[in-house]
């Protein structure tokens, strides 16, 4: 099984921070879980501020949502 289920183009790409958003919240929600896993924790892992975040999504579910349609569109 890969270790990412981001489509490849997204993998390591650096400079693009809502890539960077959805490869960092797909690997903290596979490994910890919806519930486990906060805004804050996704974006320590993205090296961003929590309010930067916000630039990007508006809260959990809409983050959620975006991943799986980027999910959904590589598969």
């Amino acid at each position: 099984m890969p270790n990412s289920i981001l489509p490849y183009q997204l993998v390591g790409k650096q400079g693009n921070t809502i890539e960077t958003i959805l490869y960092q919240s797909i690997q903290l929600l596979s490994k910890r879980g919806y519930s486990a896993t906060s805004l804050q924790d996704i974006a320590n892992a993205c090296h961003i501020k929590k309010s930067s975040l916000f630039h990007y999504v508006r809260n959990k579910p809409q983050l959620v949502g975006q991943v799986l349609q980027s999910v959904r569109n590589h598969y």
